[in-house]
């Protein structure tokens, strides 16, 4: 069952929420890839994010990064990056970029800001 056939599985069909797909569009594909590139590049410097990767490659970029930024916990790897002076490869930074505003709402861009700023004062 997929997005584009109008049929919404119920919460307690728990066989149809498996076989429930939904297809990214051409900018959170180039979004995940970006993201790929960027763990890639933490790779390069002796930081592998493992979570990160995980989770990009169960959920996709967007619902990645979605995740990250509500999540209330300053990850690990944020303060990592930022001490390797590599905000640049940051989730935070990516939703902030105009790149991918379309793929996020001003709450998300806020709280992405909000993160990087409490994790530059953390550091």
């Amino acid at each position: 069952m997929t997005r584009d056939s109008g049929i919404r599985p119920q919460l307690h069909d728990t066989v149809s929420l498996r076989c429930f797909t939904t297809r990214m569009t051409d900018d959170e594909h180039e979004f995940t890839l970006a993201c790929k590139r960027a763990i890639a590049e933490c790779r390069t410097l002796g930081y592998n994010p493992s979570i990160w990767t995980r989770m990009v490659e169960e959920h996709g970029g967007v619902v990645t990064a979605r995740r990250l930024i509500k999540s209330g916990d300053m990850h690990a790897g944020l303060l990592r990056l930022l001490s390797l002076s590599r905000v640049d490869l940051t989730v935070e930074h990516a939703v902030l970029d105009e790149r991918w505003h379309d793929l996020f709402t001003d709450e998300e861009r806020d709280l992405a800001r909000w993160r990087l700023e409490v994790a530059h004062r953390e550091r």
